[in-house]
């Protein structure tokens, strides 16, 4: 998830402080789900995928807490965010 959370901030031009105030997160957990010191919470992901404007499932896709289903390309639910 770091990857793909890395590149939604750069994309937005935004800092993982400006991610934490629009999630209503604190930085530090940001920070940790970023540099992988810790794994992110479903709370979290919800909260961040709402930061995004993102689907909850993609998020949670992402962290690997809901497993990725084999009928569905994580690479077209992108596709399909982006274009929302």
């Amino acid at each position: 998830m770091q990857d793909w959370l890395l590149d939604q901030l750069k994309r937005r031009g935004w800092s993982q402080r400006e991610l934490a105030r629009r999630a209503g997160l604190p930085q530090a957990s940001v920070s940790k789900s970023l540099t992988g010191e810790r794994n992110a919470t479903a709370d979290t992901c919800v909260k961040v995928a709402g930061a995004l404007d993102v689907s909850p499932i993609l998020v949670l896709t992402k962290a690997g807490i809901i497993p990725l289903q084999p009928d569905r390309d994580p690479r077209l639910e992108e596709i399909t965010e982006l274009i929302r």
